[in-house]
């Protein structure tokens, strides 16, 4: 296992390896993601978090994830359309 130290770093993302590597051959799995000061599991806080959150916060997030969706439809049929152009 690789120290702290010496783990890759991207930006503020720490990536550590999830698999060892017994063969040596440098291919194995990597566990990427932001590290949380205070060993956190943010994964099983959300839930919780979202709950405590007040209305007007989480009324802003679901604006904000609707508007990204809409967005991300609106890409996916130019691209579709595009294809179909270009063919």
């Amino acid at each position: 296992m690789l120290r702290a130290s010496l783990d890759p770093v991207v930006g503020s993302v720490r990536c550590r390896p999830t698999v060892r590597q017994g063969s040596g051959t440098g291919c194995g799995r990597w566990s990427c993601g932001p590290t949380p000061p205070y060993r956190v599991d943010l994964a099983a806080l959300r839930p919780r978090l979202w709950l405590a959150l007040p209305d007007p916060a989480r009324a802003e997030l679901t604006d904000a994830y609707a508007a990204y969706r809409a967005n991300a439809r609106l890409t996916g049929w130019g691209l579709t359309y595009l294809l179909v152009a270009l063919w």
